[in-house]
């Protein structure tokens, strides 16, 4: 396994060459930057197993680094070093996530302790608070999910290689939510019910035609875009029916009736033959609620149109109710 990868972010030139030297004689991989912008645009960002960084430096300033290192969801452990013991530098910097903060000039011994303390926390579960001699044991568990291939990324250099082994003991494979679309109403009644919860909005419906329009998209962004279109829907619901407006995927239209390049004959309708057709298929859905329009289990909602909708279609083709 490669060497623990250690950067040094500092304008002084004389403490990074310090621990450079002190670094690498005891077996870490260090590069150093200048200053927090250079750091932000090197290629080896993701590969750092830990960052040591001064907190004032020309430009942009530690703190600033590390916010934005945690609104990029990086996860690095951060040591903070600073000649300026000001009241508020060591409570600011450990509750920004920093993992030790030093005073300069401080001893090898200081600042090796605190980098083999830092993810020491996520293979062996100890650690040691700054100023402690007691060794402290983390009761966590550590459940990460991507959806990228983590090996390929290794390789790359993109993702940190020690940390891929310490998370790969237990690994499972989620099928995406095109291959299990029997989950969609589930997952839809859930996050509904969730959204009514979070925002106070009128409990909606999800319905049957609503159901079938959901599991007849491929959801590309899984069960996030699922979650994003029903808390849409339900907002623009209002406590009626949940109405989603999705491409029907998986359908190729472009290559319809064509068959090694040979056009086929396809069976088309009359418009008196679809207006027949449409009857027959309201009738049968009428026949199978009861001739009931409204509510949940009402024609409507089966066939995904409004009430008013539907009655107006049923006075149109001059329906009515057999005695």
């Amino acid at each position: 396994m490669a060497a623990h990868l250690i950067s040094i972010v500092d304008d002084d030139e004389s403490v990074r060459e310090a621990l450079c030297g002190l670094l690498r004689s005891v077996g870490f991989a260090v590069n150093s930057f200048a200053s927090a912008e250079g750091f932000l645009a090197s290629k080896q960002l993701e590969s750092a197993n830990c960052l040591v960084l001064d907190v004032r430096m020309p430009g942009m300033g530690g703190f600033e680094l590390l916010r934005q290192l945690t609104a990029g969801h990086r996860e690095i452990p951060v040591i903070f070093i600073t000649a300026y013991e000001e009241d508020g530098t060591r409570a600011r910097a450990l509750s920004g996530g920093a993992g030790a903060v030093l005073i300069k000039p401080f001893s090898e011994e200081a600042i090796l302790s605190a980098i083999h303390s830092a993810l020491r926390v996520l293979q062996e579960k100890c650690y040691e608070r700054v100023g402690e001699e007691r060794t402290r044991r983390a009761d966590v568990r550590i459940v990460a999910a991507t959806n990228r291939d983590l090996k390929k990324e290794v390789a790359a250099g993109r993702f940190r290689e020690d940390l891929y082994y310490r998370l790969n003991v237990f690994p499972m494979k989620v099928a995406p939510l095109r291959d299990r679309k029997e989950d969609i109403p589930l997952l839809a009644t859930h996050f509904a019910e969730s959204t009514v919860k979070e925002l106070g909005c009128p409990r909606p419906r999800l319905t049957r035609a609503g159901i079938e329009t959901l599991q007849n998209y491929d959801w590309p962004g899984n069960i996030r875009e699922l979650r994003n279109v029903i808390e849409r829907a339900a907002i623009f619901a209002q406590g009626g029916a949940l109405d989603f407006d999705l491409p029907v995927t998986g359908v190729d239209l472009t290559s319809y009736g064509l068959e090694d390049g040979n056009e086929v004959e396809t069976e088309y309708l009359t418009d008196a033959e679809m207006r027949r057709r449409e009857r027959e298929n309201l009738f049968v859905v009428l026949q199978r609620t009861g001739w009931k329009i409204k509510g949940v289990d009402g024609a409507a909602e089966l066939l995904g149109v409004k009430p008013t909708t539907l009655i107006s279609r049923i006075e149109k083709m001059g329906m009515k109710r057999p005695a």
